[in-house]
């Protein structure tokens, strides 16, 4: 899966070559009822990313990733690493959805990826 960094001034994509979202799997919770039990699926945490981040993306608050799906992902980060080391964000997906113009979404998508190849 390819994500790219949606540009907070002008909405251009910015290619994250390591961006790795971990999802946190729900866990199944029995709940007694009068007619036995019923499970139901809660997750325990919100899911997580990790990447090195592109030059003009911020290191540190709130900005928005899209996949190649144009699934856009609201993220929370803040910089790891010590001095001169390579930036590192991480910090947790805050909200996921997919715009109501998946299809003009997924066009400028398309041109995005086909720039990196």
């Amino acid at each position: 899966m390819n994500y790219f960094y949606i540009a907070d001034n002008d909405n251009t994509l910015k290619y994250l070559p390591d961006f790795r979202l971990v999802r946190q799997e729900p866990e199944q919770i029995a709940v007694p009822t009068l007619k036995g039990v019923r499970y139901i699926s809660h997750k325990t945490g919100a899911d997580v990313f990790i990447c090195t981040p592109h030059s003009s993306m911020p290191q540190v608050g709130n900005f928005r990733v899209v996949d190649e799906n144009a699934t856009v992902y609201e993220c929370a980060g803040s910089r790891v690493g010590v001095g001169d080391a390579p930036a590192i964000i991480t910090g947790v997906v805050n909200r996921e959805f997919v715009p109501e113009n998946k299809e003009e979404a997924l066009e400028v998508i398309k041109k995005a990826l086909e720039s990196i190849k």
